[in-house]
């Protein structure tokens, strides 16, 4: 999913890869619908780690009060919210199939790899 997402900051930490890669994880409580009801979900981020200084709207995730259009982006998410509501009161079977999805990182030698993620098929039931 390339759309941006609103979360509740949960705790923050500096964690350690196996390879030694350092980055920092910012967990946070999400809304998630499991085919019934709504439920708190939570989402792990990382941000690797970096030399010298960033911006912060550079970084994979940061504190929506940073976002430089946060009253467009508000909107747009309250306005996806209420379309995601409207769309499950309308039940209908479906079946999605998605193969896999692609991440980007980056190596210690500053190279760039692509990881391949399954994604697997969805069934939203009647």
């Amino acid at each position: 999913m390339n759309q941006v997402q609103a979360l509740n900051l949960v705790k923050t930490e500096y964690c350690q890869q196996m390879n030694r890669m350092k980055f920092f994880r910012v967990t946070g409580r999400i809304i998630s619908h499991d085919g019934q009801d709504f439920v708190w979900g939570t989402l792990d981020l990382e941000i690797d780690e970096f030399e010298g200084a960033k911006k912060i709207t550079n970084l994979t995730t940061y504190p929506l009060a940073h976002h430089p259009g946060l009253e467009a982006l508000s909107q747009e998410l309250i306005a996806r919210g209420r379309t995601y509501l409207a769309l499950i009161q309308t039940p209908a079977c479906r079946e999605y199939k998605a193969a896999s999805a692609v991440k980007e990182s980056t190596l210690p030698n500053g190279k760039s790899k692509l990881h391949k993620l399954n994604v697997g098929t969805i069934y939203i039931p009647c």
